[in-house]
């Protein structure tokens, strides 16, 4: 008995024989995505210029702490880290 007469085909189970293999689907590119559309252009702009005006604080505050911590100047806040840990676990999140 081959897996087609074990499990007819349904929604769940289509029928297909020995090496079954999928087939590629066609690729559907949306109207003007081909990146020549004016509007879409705009907003790339838009979006480079917004990030290139935005201060990189973040590279600055790891400097800062990785600067304190090979100091030995950085201190861990338990309670609040136990806080944390807790809120984390009652809330399920991991």
């Amino acid at each position: 008995m081959d897996d087609n007469e074990k499990y007819p085909p349904g929604p769940q189970q289509p029928q297909c024989g020995q090496g079954c293999v999928a087939q590629p689907q066609p690729e559907t590119n949306p109207p003007e995505s081909d990146g020549e559309n004016p509007e879409i252009l705009r907003l790339v702009e838009l979006a480079q210029q917004i990030i290139n005006e935005t201060p990189n604080a973040r590279a600055e505050k790891v400097a800062a702490l990785k600067e304190a911590i090979e100091g030995g100047d950085y201190q861990v806040d338990s309670r609040k880290l136990a806080n944390i840990i807790l809120a984390k676990i009652l809330t399920g999140m991991e």
